[in-house]
């Protein structure tokens, strides 16, 4: 016959396990937001960014060494 005490350990276990998992889906839950924050504030830094900058023009000097994949036209409006 299975003892008292063992019950209570195995209930225990399962109980453990049951409040590590949680804790474990809380963590992912608040890294995910974080990251989310994250790439929202990129986003609105990146529009105040081209909401500030519209129209104007960038002289890229010659030396440095940009791709033209990395450049980019902007819509101006006409005067």
């Amino acid at each position: 016959m299975i003892k008292f005490k063992t019950i209570l350990i195995v209930i225990g276990a399962f109980v453990l396990l049951r409040f590590l998992g949680q804790l474990m889906k809380a963590r992912r839950a608040v890294h995910e937001q974080e990251q989310q924050k994250k790439k929202d504030r990129a986003v609105q830094k990146r529009k105040e960014f081209i909401k500030k900058n519209e129209g104007k023009i960038f002289v890229i000097p010659k030396d440095t060494a940009i791709d033209e994949s990395d450049v980019e036209d902007t819509s101006h409006k006409e005067i």
